[in-house]
């Protein structure tokens, strides 16, 4: 099976709208039934592939990244474009060993139909009604009140662990041989293998002599921000809020800032734990108040600091959530709202190259790059993978599913990319990193020149020390394409082979990209060959690269 994106308007019928109501998609056998899980996966309608929940929210980039979703069938395509996504998800169950999908949701909803022989000009069609409904940002856009990000190509996402970090939050017993976490040190170290583009990021935070270091050697420099965890009295007998610095910073106005719940209870977020194991949950904050908590903490630290990147976790990530408190109430869709506004303050007003957890459509305007879109959040991952973020894993820790499912090209499609992808840059999530599975390292990046998309590379300074030479070798292998096509459309997708193990894309700026992920030669229609593991880059303004 072969199919390309070739963006020319004959290749798409003339689109269609018919009601939410009661509308499922009824597999027959041999069926590809695409899904928005990540960056987009195709799944044969027979595969009996795990999925995260019966029901999953479009609202939720956790669950689904986007309103986009479909099928291909005897060489067409027929997709399906969701209005109003807020209030709305999917529904699986299997029909006769079929997987079926159903709406789920506002029954007054509509969804817009896309027929067309190739996806990428399905793709296209749903872009330009996404336009015309509003909400869409190019990152061309974004660079115009944000020129920071005018050097961002192809920037490789660096997240240094001190070795006990995770001790600390997971009350692990402590090193007391760790290395020291030197941060010109290693920063030098990178700089002369080779990464001379990083996104230097800490999650502790960095030093303001520490930072302006980094700056001046042409990094950027972010720390990790998480909102929505409110650390609260009743957590004093349980954790020192120095463990947990950013969540603490809230304590002193916890019951004034937390969600409340229609219940009248108080919303939960992250759990932490006590010294026995137990888990205890934080609070989380009401996503109207966000805005205020960005102006009133972050905006200092930013200033004094010197910080030109911030990662707001969970927020994009787990969608907007209304809120029922009497002092600051909102709806689902003020929440979303309010999400907007505070990611448009961090990016345009505090000037910070803004990212987020796994990304969502619904907020495509509002953020520049995200972490976790490429590793698809579903049940591929090694379950409690966070804790596991800052170190590699070998053998028995590397998950079955993680190999033959998350990252197997037989099964994964660039969905969001071929609609998205001048308009934000995906990562692997961090506890998905490039080389958190060694083994893994080649394919990951084989899909970063695919995509057009960059590396992230997440471990402690012990790893560092043992593993920098891979990952300069990474770093080589995975940044080209992203450093030549972010400002640009991926407008076209082929898969060349039968096992679906050799593919292409092409970009906008005529980048074309033949990526092999099999064990074979594949020999190119100009008679060159690429070799098992590895990927051609080729423009169609001149010969190679």
């Amino acid at each position: 099976m072969s199919f390309s994106i070739l963006c020319a308007a004959a290749l798409v019928a003339a689109p269609m709208d018919v009601s939410a109501t009661d509308f499922v998609l009824e597999p027959r056998p041999g069926d590809l039934v695409i899904l928005p899980f990540g960056e987009g996966m195709a799944y044969p309608a027979e595969a009996d592939i795990p999925l995260q929940a019966p029901h999953l929210r479009f609202s939720n980039g956790m669950s689904l990244s986007m309103g986009f979703f479909g099928r291909f069938r005897e060489g067409e395509w027929t997709m399906f474009g969701v209005a109003d996504m807020l209030d709305a998800g999917l529904a699986f169950s299997r029909t006769n060993g079929l997987l079926r999908v159903a709406y789920k949701g506002t029954t007054n909803n509509v969804l817009r139909v896309f027929r067309a022989k190739t996806l990428g000009a399905a793709a296209a069609a749903y872009r330009t009604w996404r336009e015309e409904r509003g909400g869409v940002r190019t990152l061309a856009d974004k660079v115009r009140t944000n020129p920071r990000l005018r050097d961002f190509p192809g920037t490789a996402d660096v997240w240094l662990w001190d070795d006990n970090t995770q001790n600390r939050l997971y009350n692990w017993p402590r090193k007391t041989d760790a290395p020291v976490r030197d941060t010109r040190r290693i920063a030098d170290e990178m700089k002369a293998l080779g990464l001379d583009r990083v996104l230097w990021n800490s999650f502790e935070g960095e030093t303001p002599e520490d930072c302006a270091y980094l700056k001046s050697i042409g990094y950027h420099v972010g720390t990790y921000e998480c909102l929505r965890d409110v650390f609260h009295k009743g957590l004093l007998d349980v954790a020192d809020p120095k463990d947990f610095v950013r969540a603490a910073r809230f304590l002193p106005i916890a019951d004034e800032i937390t969600r409340v719940n229609a219940d009248g209870t108080l919303a939960r977020a992250w759990s932490i734990p006590d010294k026995a194991g137990k888990m205890h949950p934080m609070h989380a904050l009401c996503d109207a108040m966000g805005l205020e908590m960005c102006r009133r903490f972050i905006a200092p630290e930013v200033a004094r600091i010197g910080y030109d990147s911030r990662l707001m976790d969970v927020q994009a990530g787990g969608g907007p959530v209304a809120c029922w408190s009497k002092t600051h109430p909102c709806s689902g869709r003020e929440a979303l709202e309010a999400l907007r506004r505070e990611h448009r303050y961090m990016c345009d007003d505090l000037q910070q190259i803004t990212g987020v957890e796994v990304g969502s459509e619904l907020l495509v305007d509002a953020y520049h790059y995200s972490e976790g879109l490429t590793s698809c959040p579903h049940p591929f991952r090694k379950e409690l993978c966070w804790r596991y973020k800052d170190r590699a894993l070998y053998g028995v820790d590397v998950p079955e599913a993680t190999k033959n499912i998350l990252h197997n090209p037989r099964y994964r499609i660039p969905l969001w990319e071929l609609v998205y992808h001048d308009c934000t840059v995906s990562y692997y999530y961090w506890a998905d990193s490039t080389l958190m599975y060694p083994e893994l390292t080649r394919t990951k990046d084989l899909f970063c020149a695919l995509y057009g998309l960059p590396p992230i590379y997440s471990m402690n300074v012990s790893t560092w020390n043992q593993l920098k030479h891979e990952v300069a070798a990474s770093y080589r292998r995975a940044t080209p394409v992203a450093r030549r096509t972010m400002f640009a459309r991926m407008t076209d997708f082929e898969i060349l082979t039968p096992d679906r193990l050799v593919q292409r894309t092409r970009f906008s700026n005529g980048v074309c990209v033949t990526a092999n992920f099999s064990s074979a030669d594949y020999r190119l229609e100009n008679g060159s060959i690429v070799p098992p593991q590895t990927f051609v880059l080729s423009s169609s303004t001149c010969d190679s690269f």
